[in-house]
């Protein structure tokens, strides 16, 4: 049979155990924590979404909420225990040494956000802006203390960068360099003539807002390379780049000018002849 008059003494020993005023306490400070997260969260998100995705504050705010939220929970967690009872300054100094421990096994996160600090500070780039990481081109599109996330705009894909990872990173001007090489030989008159008339055909591409023909740029091994700046907005500009080529591509074929090929001058030399 179960005794219910020795369960009902247990409950009312442990009933009576409780220190009733720790915990109303407790549940007072965790409800003053509950409130200052749910204003602090607030405060964050309106200062965030008082601009536009791009910029600073955009960048700045979840890193921000993430800080304070940890701070809040590491607060009221010490608050609580020092009222229970609880030696945290003892506590802290085991930490302490269990800290360094861990941080052996998690030091690529911790140069995940020593990196993010990094960026952050020097203000390497911000969301919204388009970047180049390892060659190719993107938007970022979200920012942490831990990754970088980056939607491509070559090929579609999010990708996901450890900070760690980012050492050279590019944020291209607005304007596009193209480098066509055509052979030497050529009249420069008639360069200026046809390449002038690709980089005004250029100029008429939708969200193209300049484009000039500018001039011979360097003399390679084996082609004179020309240059013709273009300005378009970031977004576009493999959109863009890729359009323009196919026009001076065109202007060449009409006017039939090939684009060279490496060449190598080869010198035989007669050995018979020049024995005897």
């Amino acid at each position: 049979m179960l005794d219910l008059t020795n369960i009902g003494d247990k409950a009312l020993t442990f009933i009576s155990n409780i220190q009733w005023t720790r915990l109303i306490i407790s549940v007072i400070i965790l409800a003053i924590a509950f409130t200052a997260w749910l204003g602090l969260r607030k405060l964050c998100r309106k200062w965030m979404n008082g601009e536009n995705a791009r910029g600073s504050k955009k960048t700045f705010a979840p890193v921000l909420w993430t800080v304070i939220r940890t701070v809040l929970i590491l607060i009221t967690g010490m608050i609580i225990l020092e009222v229970n009872g609880v030696n945290v300054s003892a506590a802290l100094t085991g930490l302490g040494i269990a800290s360094a421990t861990v941080a052996l096994a998690v030091q690529d996160i911790l140069k995940d956000v020593i990196m993010g600090i990094h960026i952050l500070s020097d203000r390497f780039f911000q969301v919204g802006d388009v970047v180049i990481l390892n060659g190719r081109m993107g938007v970022v599109e979200d920012f942490s203390l831990k990754t970088t996330k980056i939607r491509d705009l070559d090929e579609p894909g999010l990708r996901c960068v450890c900070n760690r990872n980012i050492e050279d990173i590019t944020v291209p001007a607005d304007m596009i360099i193209l480098k066509p090489g055509l052979p030497y030989g050529l009249d420069p008159r008639v360069t200026d003539e046809v390449l002038g008339s690709a980089a005004a055909r250029i100029a008429k591409l939708e969200d193209v807002t300049d484009a000039r023909y500018v001039g011979i740029g360097a003399f390679e091994d084996s082609a004179v390379s020309h240059r013709i700046f273009i300005y378009c907005p970031k977004e576009e500009l493999y959109r863009i780049t890729r359009a323009a080529n196919r026009i001076v591509l065109e202007c060449l074929n009409e006017a039939s000018i090939g684009i060279p090929f490496p060449q190598m001058d080869l010198h035989i030399k007669d050995m018979a002849k020049t024995s005897s």
